[in-house]
């Protein structure tokens, strides 16, 4: 089942889901399944810069910007959207390919206290995974969280714990599948 649907025009997509109740729901699989005590992570991780990969209308940034405070959020995503939208707590949107805009920032030195995507397709994910950029935008101490809106293929999950991640799942059968990294270098004094 997919979350969105065509639009008027080909270059945009609606949410099917109100944006308000998306940000609910994602604020809830976060604070159930991901943030300790229930899951593997403190929800300390949600501080300074974050880049929300696959950003949509924002409804990841809304939930974000309820658990941690005084967050920078930039977000990403390849399709423009419309409509109501909680663009406002961005301070940047950039419309571009998840693989691409990785490179870019990359090639820019910027680094990244959470790099998080709720929803992209699993190609998009295998991609920023292979080519290895993801985890060179991650500040030391730093997180990725790569969150799947179905169940991660075998293949694929190979191929994210060779490069380092750790598989996650939800609470529940239908619940998401969940890759974290954790970049476990420090600052050098």
């Amino acid at each position: 089942m997919s979350d969105f649907e065509p639009a008027p025009s080909k270059e945009t997509f609606c949410d099917k889901e109100p944006p308000e109740d998306r940000a609910h729901t994602l604020e809830y699989v976060l604070l159930k399944d991901i943030f300790l005590p229930n899951g593997f992570l403190e929800r300390e991780a949600v501080k300074g810069d974050i880049l929300d990969l696959g950003c949509g209308r924002g409804s990841l940034g809304k939930a974000l910007s309820n658990i941690g405070k005084n967050i920078s959020l930039i977000g990403v995503d390849i399709i423009k959207y419309e409509g109501k939208d909680f663009r406002k707590i961005y301070s940047e949107i950039r419309q571009n390919d998840a693989a691409k805009e990785v490179t870019q920032i990359k090639e820019s030195g910027k680094k990244f206290d959470l790099v998080i995507s709720f929803g992209l397709p699993p190609k998009a994910i295998e991609d920023l995974i292979d080519n290895g950029d993801l985890k060179d935008i991650v500040k030391p101490e730093g997180s990725v969280l790569l969150i799947f809106d179905a169940i991660i293929e075998d293949r694929f999950q190979k191929m994210a714990r060779k490069a380092g991640f750790e598989k996650h799942s939800g609470s529940f059968p239908s619940d998401p599948d969940i890759l974290y990294w954790r970049n476990s270098s420090r600052l050098q004094d």
